[in-house]
């Protein structure tokens, strides 16, 4: 399967979703501002106390810009799923595009992502998510629980390491990198 075939299939399954750059599109073919970003990001390295790497510098760039829609107008799938014909054009155009899912009520999904050892802890002390869907990502585990009747935001808590990803959200889905 590739990239267009998952993103019919998820379509499929009621669904909105919308492309993201991917590291193959970076690194054959970089945005204007990709190259912009990456010129200001080794500068600011260049003048920590302990830099990284250029390739730890250039790494954690094109896994940041990995999450960035491709499409300028993707706000308007938080209210819509895109039709068939524009999921083709997306992933005809872009055969290496990332996924995202759009969260909410749009697809009627809400996400948890835990990026730390401590957020899964926490998890489990309250109850744990064993019963719902868990994909495994490049840090830790999304997992994906019905919409309730009620809207649910985004939330962030960095030092838990814990997002939930609600209305106007959108997560990475598989088979992205």
């Amino acid at each position: 399967m590739d990239n267009l075939d998952y993103a019919l299939e998820y379509l499929e399954k009621g669904l909105s979703l919308i492309p993201l750059f991917s590291p193959t599109m970076l690194k054959n073919n970089p945005p204007v501002e990709f190259s912009g970003n990456l010129e200001k990001a080794l500068e600011r390295n260049a003048k920590q106390q302990t830099p990284l790497s250029e390739e730890e510098v250039v790494q954690k760039l094109i896994t940041d810009f990995s999450k960035r829609p491709l499409i300028s107008t993707w706000k308007e799938y938080q209210e819509r799923r895109p039709t068939e014909g524009e999921v083709r054009e997306w992933f005809t155009d872009f055969p290496d595009a990332n996924l995202a899912i759009i969260t909410g009520r749009v697809s009627q999904i809400v996400v948890f992502d835990f990026d730390s050892p401590q957020s899964l802890e926490y998890a489990a002390a309250n109850g744990g998510f064993e019963e719902f869907p868990i994909v495994e990502t490049g840090k830790g585990f999304h997992v994906y629980v019905k919409y309730p009747n009620f809207e649910v935001g985004n939330k962030a808590n960095r030092q838990l390491g814990l997002d939930i990803r609600g209305d106007g959200g959108y997560v990475v889905a598989p088979p992205s990198l």
